[in-house]
């Protein structure tokens, strides 16, 4: 236990935050305290550089993980965590 505590301190985990826009859609966006910084770790998840790319795997494990327009965060979290 102690091992997989101490790798979680050693690698910056990121997550998505879903955020309702109140138009129907859903706003994702990196959950850290710095928007910047986390959408660099989110970059290098996918072991990337490209912005767009980013933005478009992160649109695309939301759609692929959820049913409508509803918000929800544990399953493309999930999807993320595998990558």
């Amino acid at each position: 236990m102690e091992a997989i505590r101490a790798r979680r301190s050693e690698i910056p985990q990121i997550r998505i935050k879903v955020t309702p826009t109140g138009t129907g859609a859903n706003n994702l966006s990196p959950d850290h305290p710095n928007p910047a910084y986390g959408h660099v770790l989110l970059m290098d998840a996918f072991a990337t550089e490209d912005d767009d790319f980013t933005g478009e795997v992160v649109a695309q494990l939301y759609g692929a993980s959820t049913k409508g327009s509803q918000a929800n965060e544990q399953r493309p979290n999930f999807m993320l965590a595998v990558i």
